[in-house]
């Protein structure tokens, strides 16, 4: 991490940058934090726990921070509206 804020923050400051995340949470949640801060848009790779693979089990879901557009629920289902997310989608990152 201390390598991704380095560049975002030295050698790549100005330029047309993104952040793309995979891997474990913390590490994603680090990376996400880092480039929100430098406002560098940045994109993650959630994995969850999925049951059905349509979103009707609810089994995978995640907080986000505001209404779905469809549902108008707080919470992304990663099978169907993910896996990947950007990062001002959702809550605690």
């Amino acid at each position: 991490m201390d390598a991704l804020n380095s560049l975002l923050a030295g050698e790549l400051k100005g330029r047309r940058v993104g952040v793309y995340a995979a891997g474990p949470e913390p590490m994603m949640i680090s990376a996400a934090k880092g480039a929100r801060g430098l406002r560098v848009p940045a994109r993650v790779s959630l994995e969850q726990r999925m049951a059905c693979g349509v979103g009707v089990c609810r089994a995978c879901v995640v907080d986000g921070v505001g209404p779905h557009k469809k549902t108008g629920l707080l919470r992304r289902t990663v099978c169907q509206d993910g896996p990947v997310f950007d990062i001002n989608e959702l809550a605690g990152w």
